[in-house]
């Protein structure tokens, strides 16, 4: 895990996120597909040496990429 997960909040051009740490778990605060704001946890990151995309497990079992990633080589996050 690169990106940074000490309360740096992101506003891109189409999502929004809070990414934080509680404990030993990674959280990004974001809106589900119903618009309401929720924290994720982030169990898998997906990518490697230019991108890193945060992926969380719904309570329904369904895997979701989370909206916002962080660019490895330019050292921020995008949507």
């Amino acid at each position: 895990m690169v990106g940074r997960f000490d309360g740096v909040h992101y506003s891109g051009r189409s999502s929004e996120a809070w990414m934080s740490r509680r404990g030993g778990q990674f959280l990004t605060r974001t809106r589900d597909r119903e618009g309401r704001l929720g924290d994720f946890r982030v169990e898998w990151v997906l990518g490697g040496k230019r991108m890193q995309d945060p992926l969380t497990v719904l309570p329904d079992g369904r895997w979701q990429v989370l909206p916002v990633y962080f660019h490895v080589t330019g050292g921020q996050w995008v949507d």
